[in-house]
């Protein structure tokens, strides 16, 4: 299974899911709803999220280098016209299309558009899809307008299982941003009279709608197979919103 082998390798897919013990916690509750009164079950709340893969926000100048050198690897080794600003910018045009298809609740045409072994991952999304509400389901569409920051490459990965022979390149591509912030100067964020109206508008926007979202990219690069670049799993969370599964 290619999702079992890229967590063979891990000090470049990490094991460790920051959010396994809400997910868990999250389990229990929905198993447990029906044979449980509402005055007896504890109030418990998670970070928005949509699935329990680990989120990358910032590179260290270690995996910075790390991905140049591999960078190069790749270039010399597997793939000539590999070039990291030709992928990103491709890569973001499949972020805002999943993105947005994600956000209509379309978990068929995700499904198509993942690899074929991500149906745990979608299956997943879909657990946690249904805690989000409508106005929080329409934000998670990524548009570059409502990037804070330019997205970037945080991981990029050679990865080789000495077993069968099968190589694989893996990207893990960031992105930040506030949803609503391509509004300012529409209808509903009329346009800013100067630059201090213009923060003043952002601001009102809020923490609140600020969201990371990483998406990672497998390749492989088998000799004899040709494949293509497919997104192999991916993850939103809104660190200052919160739900909570009870009703």
């Amino acid at each position: 299974m290619l999702r079992n082998s890229l967590y063979r390798f891990p000090k470049i897919y990490n094991k460790i899911r920051p959010f396994s013990q809400s997910h868990t916690a999250l389990k229990s509750v929905d198993e447990n709803q029906s044979n449980t009164s509402n005055d007896e079950q504890p109030k418990r709340q998670f970070k928005l999220r949509l699935s329990r893969e680990p989120i990358y926000s910032f590179r260290t100048p270690f995996r910075i280098v790390s991905n140049i050198i591999n960078g190069y690897v790749v270039r010399w080794t597997l793939d000539k016209e590999f070039n990291s600003k030709t992928f990103l910018f491709g890569a973001m045009q499949a972020v805002q299309t999943v993105s947005a298809l994600i956000s209509r609740g379309d978990f068929t045409k995700v499904a198509d558009l993942m690899h074929p072994e991500s149906k745990e991952i979608v299956s997943e999304i879909q657990h946690y899809f249904k805690f989000w509400n409508d106005e929080q389901r329409a934000m998670i569409e990524v548009k570059m307008k409502d990037l804070l920051l330019q997205p970037f490459i945080h991981n990029l990965t050679i990865m080789h299982d000495p077993n069968t022979g099968r190589m694989w390149v893996g990207v893990v591509v960031a992105a930040h941003g506030t949803s609503g912030l391509s509004q300012i100067g529409s209808d509903s964020l009329p346009e800013p009279k100067d630059n201090v109206d213009a923060f003043k508008q952002g601001a009102s926007l809020g923490l609140y709608n600020t969201y990371t979202c990483n998406y990672r990219f497998v390749r492989e690069y088998t000799k004899g197979i040709d494949a293509e670049w497919e997104i192999a799993s991916l993850n939103h969370i809104f660190p200052n919103q919160y739900f909570s599964p009870d009703p």
